[in-house]
Order: structure tokens, then C-alpha cells, then sequence
């Protein structure tokens, strides 16, 4: 003998279906919004690492000779030219502060120092000779 099942039996098994399916339709929902804010964010960062990547490069030749024309190094009587694709920067008298801030940013920039020779005059000047590999 077959039973029949009465109708809001199923309709209530299609329900709590219908129910569960949008639960986890939300979830879905959620975790794809949260996928899409973590994309945004890394595309954001990405973008921050290659603008800091493209001033880290190698300065031209044009940004080192605006640095050595300010006002600092006015009386240091810098000499800069190119030499064997390598920039050469020399002093015969440059004094303690005007020395230490161009080896500060010399030495912050990303570049590699071939030759750096330093001899001192007297206890206020210096002789310099720099080699950048450009």
C-alpha cells in the first residue's frame, strides 16, 4: 500500500531548499565582494610599488647635474663630466657640510659608486674625486 505524501510536506523540503540556497548565495555573494575589495587594494599597492620602483632606478644625468648646480655647492667648485659611461664629479676644496650633504644624497641615490677618493686639505677642506656607474 503506497502512502501519499501530503503536499506541504513538500512544499516545505522545496522551501527550506529554496531557503538554504540563498544562504549560501549571500556567502557567495560576500566572499567574492571581499576577493574584489583584497584586488583592489593589491592593485593599489601594485601601483605604489612600480612608481617607487621607477624613481629608484638609475637617476639621468640631467637630475645629478640639478642637484650639483643649487645653491649648496656654489663655493665648492664642483667639476661633473660623463667619462666612459661613468659620471665623474671632482672638488678641490669643498668644505665638511657641503661634503657631507652630497655624499648623503650620492649615497641615498640608487647608483653604483665605481671610484671615491677623499683626501683632506686643511681641517675645514677636503679634495674629492667621485666615480658614479651611470
Amino acid at each position: 500500500m503506497i502512502r501519499n505524501i501530503h503536499p506541504l510536506y513538500i512544499l516545505s523540503i522545496m522551501l527550506l531548499i529554496l531557503f538554504s540556497l540563498i544562504v549560501k548565495n549571500s556567502d557567495i555573494e560576500n566572499s567574492i565582494a571581499q576577493e574584489h575589495a583584497e584586488r583592489a587594494s593589491m592593485t593599489m599597492m601594485a601601483k605604489r610599488i612600480e612608481s617607487l620602483r621607477d624613481v629608484m632606478k638609475t637617476p639621468a644625468t640631467s637630475q645629478i647635474e640639478k642637484f650639483l648646480n643649487t645653491a649648496q655647492f656654489s663655493g665648492a667648485g664642483l667639476s661633473y663630466r660623463v667619462k666612459n659611461g661613468r659620471y665623474v664629479i671632482e672638488s678641490q676644496g669643498i668644505d665638511a657640510r657641503q661634503l657631507q650633504t652630497l655624499l648623503n644624497n650620492v649615497l641615498n641615490m640608487s647608483v653604483s659608486i665605481a671610484q671615491l677618493k677623499m683626501e683632506r686639505i686643511d681641517d675645514m677642506q677636503t679634495s674629492l674625486y667621485v666615480e658614479i656607474s651611470l
